[in-house]
């Protein structure tokens, strides 16, 4: 279904919207200090996007340590909440740190019941953010 998801870019994020399921995408890397901490990415992309959802103990249904992307230290958390006429709000919200680098991905979804919305995180928390990959400059050299 990649045709179905449009793509858009920001100052500051990559976002990927998918209008008939209600879901978004966002991703983003920056650089940071070097000896970054996971809560210190996550600290910084709340400071970009201050909408972000909070997990908490009202919300949270997974909170766990993920390997990817490779070479960071990433956290990963689902939260689910009620929305109006009955709908399940979902978010999967990853934050990871390297040496000196920064990423965070934010997934978020509206569904009518509630097995289409676990169907959804399920996917995007172990499918998706599972085989982020990070690019570095010697992704963009051509090969000889």
């Amino acid at each position: 279904m990649r045709s179905v998801w449009q793509k858009s870019e920001t100052v500051d994020w990559f976002v990927l919207r998918h209008q008939a399921s209600e879901s978004e995408l966002l991703l983003r890397t920056w650089r940071a200090s070097r000896l970054t901490r996971v809560q210190d990415c996550e600290a910084q992309a709340r400071t970009l996007l201050p909408a972000l959802p909070l997990l908490d103990e009202t919300n949270a249904v997974e909170q766990t340590r993920i390997d990817t992307p490779s070479g960071y230290v990433t956290e990963l958390g689902v939260a689910v909440e009620a929305a109006e006429r009955g709908r399940f709000r979902g978010y999967v919200l990853v934050f990871g740190a390297a040496v000196g680098h920064c990423f965070a991905g934010v997934f978020s979804t509206l569904a009518d019941g509630e097995v289409e919305l676990s169907e959804r995180l399920e996917l995007v928390a172990h499918g998706v953010f599972s085989r982020v990959r990070v690019g570095t400059v010697e992704d963009r050299v051509p090969e000889p």
